[in-house]
């Protein structure tokens, strides 16, 4: 009789779901452990609605405070850092940034991603996608895909269990003073002075001018993509790196749409409807 080798190295898609769900796992330890027990974990809790520019502005608040920003970890995190989530339950207590970008932005950001996705040759991807949004499996005109797509966008977009406004109303109601609040369009227009405010408010004190100049250098889109904002690339999930960019990319009865079922919302974050 043959017996089997134990030793062989798992499947691939094995190792991919096992990888996966550590990181999932960890991804939620410590968030729990900022939430639960605030002021113990040695980390930042950066925290923003998917494609509000967490990404960048983890990056840049990393290097002016000069602490690393690990991603993917499969083990919770025990050391000086900052961590990224979507979680949109506010912290109290615990040393956290939110990102606040227009929704509109978040939105057609999060559309041309998803379609991006939706069209990849990965059917793991493929699948995840269309699972939330099966608005884009490829068979609607542009304009009414997109109005789809924001149907289901509204009651739950991949990568959040909460909708915008939701998200940015835990944030942003009686807001407390362990919070530091970036805001993207702030980011884009002045950087330096932006970035500067927020990573006094985190230290307590202010980062040397040079410091803030070379975070801020950077993360910059051009040096990140070697393209300039508002050149496009449809396939790079730093599609265009602009603010207000919906103005032009949402159908005028959308936008409209938006403003009746997030008025509120809008308000609330400081944007004009």
């Amino acid at each position: 009789m043959i017996k089997p080798d134990l030793n062989l190295p798992a499947r691939p898609a094995m190792r991919g779901r096992i990888a996966w769900a550590m990181r999932a796992t960890s991804a939620k330890v410590n968030y729990e452990w900022a939430l639960r027990r605030p002021g113990k974990p040695p980390f930042i809790v950066l925290t923003e609605y998917p494609r509000s520019g967490g990404n960048w502005v983890r990056d840049m608040v990393a290097d002016a405070l000069q602490v690393p920003a690990p991603r993917f970890s499969m083990f919770p995190i025990t050391f000086r850092a900052i961590i990224h989530s979507h979680d949109h339950r506010l912290i109290r207590g615990h040393k956290a940034i939110y990102v606040l970008r227009d929704g509109r932005d978040c939105f057609i950001s999060h559309y041309f991603k998803n379609r991006n996705a939706a069209r990849s040759a990965d059917a793991g991807i493929r699948a995840s996608i269309l699972r939330h949004h099966p608005s884009l499996n490829g068979k609607l005109s542009d304009e009414a895909e997109m109005n789809a797509f924001f149907e289901e966008w509204t009651r739950r977009a991949s990568g959040s269990r909460a909708n915008w406004a939701t998200h940015v109303t835990s944030w942003l109601t009686n807001t407390p003073p362990n919070v530091t609040l970036f805001r993207y369009e702030d980011l884009r227009s002045t950087p330096e002075a932006a970035l500067a405010a927020g990573i006094t408010q985190l230290k307590g004190s202010p980062a040397p001018d040079e410091v803030i100049r070379f975070a801020v250098w950077r993360n910059t889109f051009e040096v990140q993509t070697g393209r300039k904002p508002g050149q496009t690339d449809e396939t790079s999930t730093k599609r265009q790196g602009l603010a207000g960019a919906w103005k032009q990319e949402m159908p005028a009865g959308l936008q409209d749409k938006f403003a009746g079922r997030f008025g509120r919302a809008l308000e609330l974050a400081g944007y004009r409807i």
